[in-house]
């Protein structure tokens, strides 16, 4: 079945559980057919006013940000989860509460992944040459990802094509996500305390890795999210948590490259290069303002965790 771009009247459900989101999806059809020329009518949600809502998904799996109006008329940015047309069944939509960690598991759960990269290197940052003279870095395409059936933005799609990525290519050629999930199981860097897992505001990636490791949706909470990070990943550190404690630092991974005089080696948006940038980023900004030792930051995932005033481990 052919699934055309998102529009400006689609509206984007704002997290929910399981069975509401699934209520909605359920209810998708039926509703787009009795679709009529009319604006979004306001949904009272708690404080908050679902007025009107534009959103688009993003091919890497992550939705952009919403604007929402709450009553006292300022004005917060959130995560957006699942879609419905702009007359969504306004009981439904009652029930929907602002969580990130919610948001987080709605569009993990129900998107799929593009590429990931591996930058392997021991405490020094030195990386691996694999018995050849050139260091190595690696990058999956994986084949799950339909350009003629799945959702997606128009300009994402263009964004990441303009990278080099061949949509067409990947879903004819890519890899089994399956049966890469099992070789990742069994190569020894998940489930190993011994391992350092360095990432950039990471919640999404790691969501994404436990749902190719575990074959499953994330957990219903957030609290056995953590259980699972902590199993599978029980060292991690995330960069943008860490530039909490660097009052001079900020912006996104380009920006903190660019002020600790980190060169990008190979193309922005591919995900091999990318993890790369991460892994040297991460290394000059220990040394530069940890004294190579940031551990007790470790275990913390930007906007979840402590962030949202729960211990991640």
């Amino acid at each position: 079945m052919h699934t055309r771009e998102f529009e400006q009247s689609d509206k984007i459900v704002i997290n929910g559980s399981e069975e509401e989101l699934a209520i909605l999806r359920d209810k998708r059809e039926e509703e787009r057919s009795k679709v009529k020329d009319e604006k979004p009518k306001k949904v009272k949600n708690g404080r908050w006013v679902v007025e009107k809502v534009v959103g688009r998904v993003e091919t890497n799996g992550k939705i952009e940000n919403v604007k929402g109006v709450t009553n006292d008329g300022t004005v917060k940015w959130f995560k957006a989860a699942d879609l419905s047309p702009a007359n969504s069944n306004n009981e439904a939509l009652s029930k929907i509460f602002l969580s990130n960690y919610q948001t987080l598991k709605a569009n993990v759960d129900l998107l799929k992944l593009i590429q990931m990269g591996l930058t392997f290197s021991d405490e020094k940052g030195n990386l691996p040459t694999c018995g050849t003279d050139k260091h190595c870095v690696w990058q999956f395409n994986f084949c799950e990802f339909n350009p003629n059936e799945d959702v997606y933005a128009n300009d994402s799609i263009e964004l990441l094509s303009q990278s080099g990525i061949d949509f067409i290519k990947n879903f004819e050629m890519g890899v089994d996500a399956n049966r890469f999930s099992e070789l990742l199981m069994s190569s020894g860097i998940v489930l190993n305390d011994s391992v350092h897992w360095v990432t950039f505001h990471s919640g999404y990636d790691f969501g994404y890795l436990l749902k190719l490791l575990t074959c499953k949706n994330l957990p219903d909470t957030q609290v056995e999210f953590f259980k699972l990070i902590k199993l599978y990943f029980p060292v991690l550190y995330d960069i943008k948590h860490l530039m909490k404690f660097c009052n001079s630092l900020h912006g996104g991974l380009n920006k903190l490259a660019e002020l600790l005089e980190v060169e990008r080696i190979g193309i922005c948006h591919q995900a091999g290069s990318d993890s790369l940038l991460t892994s040297c980023t991460f290394m000059k900004l220990k040394m530069n303002f940890f004294n190579g030792s940031p551990e007790k930051y470790a275990g913390v995932l930007y906007g979840l965790g402590v962030e949202n005033g729960q211990n991640a481990y």
